[in-house]
């Protein structure tokens, strides 16, 4: 066999220059024909050259890499006549939502209820919700469970899906994902293929259950409407609106997954408009009837403020929202960051929870969960309706009805061997509490106590929210969300702040969907929103040797250029204007260049130099073909913030062509 030559390189191992009909480098035991090895040893030879080059001249080899790409320079502009809208901060003459469909629908993702709410285009004003049966009874929401078969696939979903799984025995279980609620930390996430986990800790894709939860909302909607006009619609019908709950701390991934999870229930991305829930409840304040709201404590005479400041509390099954607005004329602005704490409703239940395990032991709950599924579901049914109550916190004397189900009484019996009533007997609220036949009576001063670890938690981010907003004088709080009916919590709220004019709305559970309604029937809050972080571009200006690190320099055809450079368009904290676009003039720097690469980045911090900084993300890249277009030819890239939402176009300018549009993100 032919010898071989050898040299070596100390970093990446021992190669062969090989003769013809010689061992394949990658396969000493296998004879190489002559073309095969020619190309093995370009690749190698090719690589090894480039990391050489990058060894030894390291502005060249990013030179070399940045030639992969569409490297583009940009020229702030003004004109921006073609994209350009009525975009009057003051004016009430919104942009509008230029929408040809027959409904528009509001779909509310809860972390514990869900719920939808629609209109029709020849009657806008009449907003209709559709009603659920739940355990408790008719209901405007249901409740965000999902049942899945083994493979993946919808079995049932709200009340029912919650009823259903517990009918099961216990091995039968383990054939089904059971998912209790939608937690919020999936929008923070940048894989969309990120997991959830069931109630058992089984995993299934966040993606299935989040679509497959807006598949079924809008699928019910549909079938609602189609029912009530006895006409077939589709959702091409539909302009549709989902409102999801978005943290501070969420990044722009959390807004491109809901609109996946959208395109996956089947809606197309035209169709889709993603609001943020506390902009949506705003934009009802606004605009809703003053005969459909509810003082519950006013200063003296004082009417609702042409010109206010206002606490905006969203308090759902949850987690707890907070936002300081500014109320004027014709416009709602956004006044500093929202405040965000993980207790809602929940808190409550698991307070109760705990409150029937003191009293009825942790094993006859358990028992009663396993042998009477059904009636372990009424137990915290009739907890649920107790809510609804009208209590007056005042008089602590009074009692809270709660009906407690036949299961659990058999099974406190056959376990503790005595009647149920002496159970109340042997715990520490002996006084507070008492059973008679099927009934348990919770006194107004232990039933207050359910709600403490809530009301606490929410005074004190309110109280946070005050302090750091404190060049904006507030006078008045808004409740919206389903837990803002208990009068427990406004009661609270009441005394902590009692110079603090208190409103809540008589529909308090449907302000979301109301509100998102007409923030997109609109295309976005009027007046100015805060830009959350920093939003621009990467681009490779001249090199300025005042201002750039020598670090950055490259040179591209002779021109000393700076690479990784963040042109701003939008700095954090500043205001924005809805609707209203921002331009740049973008440029190739190469002869030929066949595309360009318009990659966006948003900051956490206000003044960034370059996209590698530290708090720098990458959100998303668009490519656009250029080589058929004139050597001469720019490309205008306008950024148009509309709403909660930023969309991205690019258009020649010589030809006027479209040449993308994509790309929605959070602002």
């Amino acid at each position: 066999m032919t010898c071989v030559k050898e040299f070596s390189r100390k970093s990446s191992g021992t190669y062969f220059l090989l003769a013809e009909g010689t061992l394949d480098p990658f396969n000493p035991f296998r004879v190489c024909f002559t073309p095969v090895r020619d190309w093995y040893l370009q690749i190698i030879f090719t690589y090894h050259f480039c990391l050489v080059i990058r060894w030894f001249d390291p502005d060249s080899a990013r030179e070399t890499v940045y030639d992969r790409f569409g490297s583009i320079e940009t020229k702030e502009i003004t004109d921006s006549s073609t994209l350009e809208t009525n975009s009057d901060s003051d004016s009430d003459q919104g942009g509008g939502m230029e929408w040809n469909s027959l409904f528009l629908a509001a779909i509310d993702i809860g972390g514990s209820y869900s719920g939808t709410s629609f209109f029709a285009r020849s009657n806008y004003e009449k907003v209709e919700s559709i009603e659920w049966r739940n355990p408790e009874g008719l209901s405007m929401s249901t409740k965000t469970c999902i049942l899945f078969d083994n493979n993946h696939d919808l079995v049932e979903f709200g009340s029912s899906a919650y009823e259903r799984y517990f009918e099961y025995d216990e091995d039968k279980r383990k054939d089904f994902f059971y998912i209790d609620g939608l937690k919020k930390d999936v929008y923070k996430q940048k894989d969309t293929q990120i997991q959830v986990y069931d109630v058992q800790g089984k995993s299934i894709a966040a993606c299935r259950v989040f679509s497959t939860t807006i598949r079924t909302l809008s699928q019910n909607c549909l079938d609602f409407i189609s029912r009530r006009l006895n006409t077939k619609f589709s959702y091409n019908d539909m302009k549709w609106v989902l409102t999801v709950h978005v943290p501070p701390y969420c990044t722009e991934q959390g807004r491109s997954f809901i609109r996946k999870c959208a395109s996956m229930a089947g809606i197309e991305h035209d169709r889709v408009v993603v609001l943020g829930e506390s902009a949506a409840a705003s934009e009802y304040y606004h605009t809703v009837p003053y005969s459909s709201i509810t003082k519950i404590k006013e200063k003296g005479n004082e009417k609702r403020s042409t010109y206010s400041n206002y606490l905006l509390i969203d308090i759902g099954g949850s987690t707890t929202n907070i936002t300081v607005y500014r109320q004027g004329r014709h416009r709602v602005k956004q006044v500093g960051k929202s405040y965000s704490i993980d207790s809602g409703g929940n808190s409550v239940d698991d307070e109760y929870l705990s409150l029937l395990k003191d009293i009825f032991t942790e094993e006859v709950l358990g028992k009663t969960k396993l042998e009477w599924p059904i009636d372990y579901i009424e137990i915290f049914s009739h907890f649920e309706m107790s809510k609804r109550q009208n209590i007056n916190c005042d008089n602590m004397k009074r009692q809270i009805r709660i009906k407690l189900p036949f299961g659990l009484i058999d099974t406190y019996k056959d376990l503790m061997n005595k009647n149920i009533r002496d159970a109340v007997n042997q715990n520490p609220y002996k006084e507070l509490v008492r059973i008679q036949t099927d009934k348990l009576y919770v006194s107004n001063e232990l039933y207050k106590q359910l709600y403490k670890r809530l009301c606490e938690d929410i005074i004190k981010e309110m109280r946070k929210a005050l302090n750091e907003n404190k060049s904006t004088p507030i006078s008045t709080f808004l409740l919206v969300g389903g837990v803002s009916n208990s009068n427990i919590v406004e009661h609270t709220i009441n005394q902590a702040f009692p110079d603090m004019q208190i409103i809540r709305s008589y529909e308090a559970a449907e302000v979301v969907r109301k509100g998102a309604l007409q923030l997109a029937l609109i295309s976005g809050p009027r007046g100015k929103r805060i830009a959350g972080k920093t939003i621009g571009i990467r681009t490779q200006p001249l090199f300025d040797e005042k201002k750039h690190t020598p670090m950055k320099r490259i040179s591209v055809e002779g021109v000393d250029r700076c690479i990784d450079v963040f042109d701003v368009f939008v700095r954090r904290g500043h205001e924005v204007r809805c609707d209203h676009p921002i331009s740049r003039e973008v440029k190739t720097i190469r002869q030929g260049q066949q595309y360009v690469d318009i990659v966006l980045v948003t900051s956490l911090n206000e003044d960034p130099e370059y996209v590698d900084d530290q708090g720098c993300e990458v959100v998303g890249k668009i490519r656009i073909r250029v080589g058929h277009l004139p050597s001469s030819s720019t490309i205008k890239l306008t950024l148009r913030f509309g709403g909660t939402e930023i969309e991205l176009f690019t258009e020649d300018t010589e030809s006027k062509e479209i040449l993308k549009s994509s790309m929605h993100f959070l602002l």
